[in-house]
């Protein structure tokens, strides 16, 4: 990302300078909420809808994302070519969210966050799970805000944070029943 007003190059997931006058300045972040239209909806039934009018193209995009690809993903060839080797510990197109707090980052792949994770980080506890409706992860902590989280490929969530952390499954860490939560307060 090119900021205009000082000249640099911005990493647009951590906010880093990457170079250019304000080389090693950080932006500050923030967590964003991922949902669906229907999870939206559901929550804030007076909403207004945008959408962009359709066209064929759009139609046949979404016909082969959801027909060919669902949640499989693919890496066109040329891309993969701009990429350095990619963290062998999980496959790289897997799922999930990546959560970074201060130093510590780490992923829960979709199969983690999907059984329900609780666990404690320092002095605070971090719950992992999905959302009723529509599915997709999230990470609260105990008071219900929320940190810095990536719904994202473990590839590009590795790349970014090449030292994080893989949560697997663990009978400890697993609660009794997935994590539902409706209600998301932010930070």
């Amino acid at each position: 990302m090119y900021d205009d007003e000082s000249g640099s190059y911005w990493d647009h997931i951590t906010g880093e300078a990457l170079h250019g006058p304000l080389k090693g300045h950080t932006l500050e972040t923030w967590a964003l909420e991922y949902t669906t239209v229907g999870a939206a909806q559901s929550k804030y039934p007076a909403m207004t809808l945008a959408r962009p009018k359709a066209n064929l193209l759009g139609y046949l995009m979404r016909f082969f994302h959801r027909k060919k690809l669902g949640t499989k993903g693919m890496l066109p060839f040329f891309f993969r070519r701009t990429m350095d080797k990619v963290d062998s510990r999980l496959p790289d197109m897997v799922q999930g969210l990546g959560v970074v707090e201060g130093d510590r980052a780490r992923f829960f792949p979709m199969a983690v966050a999907k059984q329900g994770v609780v666990e404690t980080w320092g002095e605070r506890t971090l719950r992992v799970g999905t959302g009723e409706i529509d599915k997709v992860p999230y990470a609260l902590w105990e008071d219900d805000t929320r940190s810095m989280q990536i719904f994202c490929r473990w590839y590009g969530f590795s790349a970014t944070w090449p030292s994080c952390e893989v949560a697997e499954k663990t009978d400890d860490e697993l609660v009794d029943k997935p994590l539902i939560h409706t209600e998301r307060k932010h930070r």
